[in-house]
């Protein structure tokens, strides 16, 4: 694990159980995370939220009346939310597809499943914050990009198959021909490019 300097960062980590946020606080120290805030309800969570500037959010488990995934929600959608940019790591020990999406289309902004080790944390803290990822607001959405390459090309005409009077003249000549052994050394030439 690389040497990452957290110092500078305030967190907020919200989880209903003490041990996890007694190992959560550990961990951070280790990555020189100085500021921590602990809340163990979604609406504690929320108000340090509101009240301290907070650089990343680490939730888990939150139960009634405000679950994690409503929490994130909230932090993205709230008229009152202080910084709906915010990064959110949600560790979950759950890996069902549909609790996953849940946690998506809530804005979660990574997703950690458990067990969780310091190096899966470290590498997903770390992408969270050099692979920052637009927040995009819509009627139907607010949260990160969900597409984590970005894709030069977009709209209809990234998904068409190429036309004949759009590839080069060459390419087209050589699909054309009948020579196998054309064919044969295009081939290996491609697969030689592939592994240089």
């Amino acid at each position: 694990m690389n040497s990452y300097d957290l110092s500078h960062l305030s967190f907020l980590v919200a989880d209903e159980n003490v041990f996890t946020l007694s190992v959560m606080r550990k961990i951070l120290n280790a990555f020189h995370a100085q500021e921590i805030f602990e809340a163990q309800t979604a609406d504690e969570a929320y108000e340090y939220f509101r009240l301290a500037p907070i650089d990343i959010i680490i939730t888990d488990r939150l139960t009634a009346p405000t679950d994690e995934i409503s929490f994130i929600h909230q932090i993205r959608n709230d008229d009152r939310s202080p910084n709906r940019d915010v990064p959110i790591l949600m560790l979950t020990a759950q890996s069902d597809p549909f609790r996953l999406a849940a946690a998506r289309e809530a804005g979660a902004t990574e997703i950690l499943t458990k067990p969780l080790t310091a190096q899966k944390l470290f590498t997903a803290l770390q992408a969270m914050i050099e692979q920052g990822r637009a927040i995009i607001q819509s009627a139907d959405y607010s949260g990160p990009d969900r597409r984590k390459q970005h894709m030069p090309q977009m709209g209809p005409e990234r998904r068409r198959a190429k036309t004949r009077a759009s590839q080069p003249e060459a390419s087209i000549r050589i699909v054309e021909r009948d020579d196998i052994s054309l064919k044969r050394r295009m081939n290996q030439s491609l697969i030689e490019k592939r592994f240089d």
